[in-house]
């Protein structure tokens, strides 16, 4: 613990006041507060968070107000206490650390920066990373020696955060619940999803943020080496007054390398466009297809340029009617998904029954199988399968009524399961051969579940408001609703830009569109 939190509590026990308005944090280059340059620089023991989706309780709350409102008046000091007191409770609220940071500088605590600032890369690098170097509120920090050690951090963090990104899994999320979109009298909405993309690892049970879009993304692709991320961002969406369709109004595509973090872009798209299709040339080169033709980076990567059909022959259709594989389809009501090509199952003539090579007897459902549904797991020990909801005949009985059913076939045990029963098309991943990833659910109640399939286990994932594994989990059928937005559960003060400013000229805020991580 801090000098600063000792006298804290060491005050509050003597005087019985706020330690907030009375205990000054320790002095810049205090020994207990600070370390080494080396050590400070060093690789994170851990990165990620254990629960990025969780929201303040009624008391983070209110500190974290007070924290904004201490920012506002330059009481930096008092600013600081209030937020650390919220990463107390929630030590992955980021928005909170960043604050806390902030409030550290513009004290001029310089010397504890370098521990407090590792502690927040490690857990959201990405939304991050580099932010303190051009707000003219920090300075005085990049004019003091201990900047060259919060320069060190970033190359230190950075490979420990895209380590092991290959296994695992990718997955959009809402950080809050944002409500419908609500169409203006010039038929257009303004989207503030709050939606980014995750990685989840399953072996430290935490997760890594990896995009940094104001809440924008709506779809993601993930190339076949499992090296490059695509993700399709949509600020807006356009909706024709005489026949309800929906577009998005400037589509942007952009991409993740997985073993750098390196992001690129996003850029825009030719729109407005009703389907933007995510996919990848038979060179691994990424595309975005729209009505107008197929879209690549150019060579400088600034920009998407079009792509002739001669160039890329096997994704020439890449859209998973057309059956190219691992191409992500998005539209304003729904996102699809189509893997790798499957071998050595199919669906019968009349679509109610799976044919394995080399079986005696195909595998019967009581209603039609979704070809987009099989799955072998790596092994092709297990293979699963779901049927085909009927979408409009669920959203006119109100989201209520017929389900789905997602199964699984084991080929050593001769044996067919039902996984799940539940309102969802059911998109799946392998984890490895004892562990399926399914999406069950829509809007924000789709969750992600891992399924353990030898103990029959079922846990879900922590995203609370909505999560899918290629884009928030919803229904293709009626154009988006567009009653206005609900409020949120919890009133916070500094999560509304208009509240964030505070200090000098130029201050950090959340980044727009929202806080990250909240």
């Amino acid at each position: 613990m801090s000098p600063w939190r000792i006298g804290a509590a060491a005050l509050l026990g003597m005087l019985g006041v706020a330690a907030c308005k009375k205990t000054p944090p320790p002095a810049a280059g205090d020994a207990a507060s600070t370390t080494g340059a080396a050590a400070t620089s060093a690789p994170p023991q851990v990165v990620g968070m254990e629960d990025p989706f969780a929201r303040p309780n009624a008391e983070a709350a209110r500190a974290l107000n007070a924290g904004y409102r201490a920012l506002r008046a330059r009481k930096y000091d008092e600013a600081r206490a209030a937020f650390a007191s919220v990463v107390r409770a929630a030590p992955d609220h980021t928005a909170a650390r960043f604050q806390e940071v902030r409030a550290a500088i513009l004290g001029n605590h310089f010397g504890d920066v370098p521990d407090l600032w590792k502690e927040l890369l490690a857990r959201d690098f990405v939304a991050y990373a580099g932010r303190l170097a051009r707000p003219k509120e920090f300075v005085a920090l990049r004019a003091a020696p201990e900047w060259a050690r919060v320069q060190a951090l970033e190359g230190g963090v950075r490979p420990a955060y895209a380590a092991d990104l290959g296994r695992g899994l990718f997955f959009v999320a809402r950080t809050r619940d944002p409500g419908p979109p609500h169409f203006g009298a010039d038929g257009e909405a303004k989207l503030e999803l709050s939606q980014e993309v995750y990685h989840y690892d399953p072996t430290s049970g935490r997760y890594r943020r990896l995009t940094e879009t104001g809440g924008h993304v709506w779809a993601i692709g993930l190339s076949p080496d499992r090296k490059l991320l695509t993700f399709l961002v949509t600020p807006r969406l356009t909706q024709e007054a005489a026949t309800g369709k929906t577009d998005f109004t400037e589509p942007q595509g952009g991409m993740v390398d997985l073993a750098t973090l390196e992001t690129v872009g996003p850029f825009k798209l030719p729109g407005p466009a009703h389907a933007v299709t995510l996919g990848f040339s038979a060179n691994g080169e990424p595309l975005w297809r729209t009505d107008s033709g197929a879209y690549t980076f150019d060579a400088t990567r600034t920009a998407l340029v079009p792509i002739a059909q001669a160039d890329s022959p096997a994704q020439a259709a890449a859209d998973p009617a057309g059956g190219a594989p691992h191409t992500t389809r998005a539209t304003p009501e729904s996102v699809s998904h189509l893997g790798a090509p499957l071998a050595g199952a199919q669906r019968s003539d009349d679509g109610r029954a799976v044919i394995l090579d080399g079986g005696d007897k195909p595998l019967r459902a009581a209603r039609e199988i979704a070809p987009e549904s099989l799955a072998w797991s790596p092994g092709k020990k297990r293979l699963v399968y779901a049927g085909v909801l009927d979408a409009c005949k669920v959203l006119a009985a109100g989201g209520k009524g017929d389900k789905n059913e997602l199964f699984l076939w084991d080929t050593d045990k001769k044996l067919a399961v039902r996984v799940a029963s539940a309102i969802s098309a059911f998109a799946t991943h392998w984890l490895d051969e004892d562990h399926l990833v399914y999406e069950g659910g829509v809007g924000k109640d789709g969750k992600l579940h891992v399924y353990e399939v030898p103990t029959r286990k079922d846990t879900v994932l922590k995203p609370r408001y909505g999560a899918g594994l290629y884009g928030y989990p919803s229904l293709a059928c009626a154009p988006a609703p567009s009653e206005p937005a609900e409020p949120s559960d919890i009133d916070v003060e500094g999560e509304e830009p208009a509240d964030a400013p505070a200090g000098p000229a130029d201050p950090a805020g959340p980044p727009a569109g929202g806080t990250p991580g909240h």
